[in-house]
């Protein structure tokens, strides 16, 4: 009887007893937990500077949370009491890797130059905590060394801009720039100085200028010559000049005034050169006073432009007018004055065109009657 009860007792009670003791250590640990929040922190006592024994921290059952100040490194979740450390919540591990990064970032950088430290000697690797890294990125910009820069290639850059001091600027050096532009404290200029600048003109205000309007004739528009680096109209006939140049005619009689000719040669075609002035050749019966002042090159010695002065300078059954002008010969008894104006060259005293003015004028045989030569007449003498 008793023996077949033990171990039924002892199976029973078993399970309770496990349960119940870690029930009371659970209630215990949070009681603690609880006691420890409540309690204020004693920072001023000797017992708060004296180093805690190992393991003093109260320890957190949970697996999941992982110690936050306490520097044993063991499962605890508040601070040893040590001086320095202060009392921290019991927090996961990506909580406690957030916090961490936060508290990073409120500590204030050492005010130390590049190269030196606080001190003055040479800073050691852990001198200058870095701003950032692959697990803490910059807000802005990127991580290059350890620290946020704009910049740190052109490839961080937009369109039409380098990285320069790990700052994006226009240029950095002269082929950065489009065309002549070069690059004057990272920006993109016209010029540095005058040598940057094509010729006449100077560097002002990084912009080239034309120092002078002109230097020759062929820096000036068609109808201007250069004098005194500005850009003149030319000038008329008879005003005063001292180069060719000068001139609409382009033309300076022996550099004192404007002329527009000093021979014909000089005068377009249908001109000719009259007291320096170019002028239009004469029509007929225009006055003249020279040949080449005539239309036909023919002036007349009544200093009129004619078309022909003698028979030569007609077709050969033509006569030169007393006007200048190239005329059919007459026929028979068609008036004349001159025997060149007839066909027959012979001009009758009664003022006609005849055929014979003696018989001998005739073929043989035939006789001159009334300027006619005849057959078998008894002649009617010269005509």
């Amino acid at each position: 009887m008793v023996n077949d009860s033990r171990p039924a007792l002892v199976n029973d009670s078993r399970p309770a007893l496990v349960n119940d003791s870690r029930r009371a250590l659970v209630n215990d640990s949070r009681r603690a937990l609880v006691n420890d929040n409540r309690r204020p922190l004693d920072t001023g006592g000797a017992a708060s500077r004296a180093p805690p024994a190992r393991g003093a921290c109260s320890r957190c059952l949970s697996r999941r949370h992982v110690p936050a100040a306490c520097p044993f490194r063991s499962q605890n979740c508040y601070a040893c009491g040590a001086v320095g450390h202060t009392r921290a919540a019991c927090r996961s591990r990506a909580e406690s890797q957030r916090v961490r990064l936060l508290e990073e970032e409120e500590q204030p950088e050492p005010s130390v130059t590049p190269g030196t430290s606080q001190s003055g000697a040479a800073p050691h690797n852990d001198a200058i905590k870095p701003q950032c890294s692959a697990y803490h990125p910059c807000a802005t910009g990127h991580c290059h060394g350890g620290r946020c820069v704009i910049c740190a290639h052109d490839a961080h850059c937009g369109a039409g801009l380098v990285c320069a001091h790990y700052q994006c600027v226009p240029c950095a050096r002269d082929e950065h720039c489009a065309g002549a532009a070069v690059c004057e404290r990272q920006q993109c200029v016209r010029c540095r100085g005058d040598r940057d600048c094509p010729r006449g003109h100077a560097c002002r205000q990084q912009q080239c200028q034309r120092s002078a309007e002109c230097l020759t004739a062929a820096d000036c528009p068609a109808g201007r010559f250069c004098e005194k680096n500005k850009c003149e109209k030319k000038r008329p006939t008879l005003s005063p000049c001292s180069e060719d140049g000068q001139c609409w005619s382009n033309i300076c009689q022996g550099g004192e005034r404007c002329v527009d000719c000093n021979g014909s040669g000089d005068c377009p075609a249908g001109f000719f050169c009259d007291f320096f002035r170019c002028r239009p050749l004469g029509l007929f019966d225009e006055p003249c006073r020279a040949d080449d002042h005539c239309l036909s090159n023919r002036c007349s010695r009544l200093n009129r432009c004619v078309l022909c002065e003698t028979k030569a300078d007609c077709a050969t059954t033509e006569f030169c007018s007393t006007e200048g002008v190239c005329q059919a010969q007459g026929n028979l008894l068609d008036l004349c004055y001159h025997n060149e104006e007839c066909r027959s060259s012979m001009c009758g005293a009664s003022g006609y065109c005849v055929q014979c003015r003696r018989h001998t004028d005739c073929p043989t045989s035939m006789t001159c009657a009334s300027g006619v030569c005849q057959v078998g007449g008894t002649g009617g003498g010269d005509r």
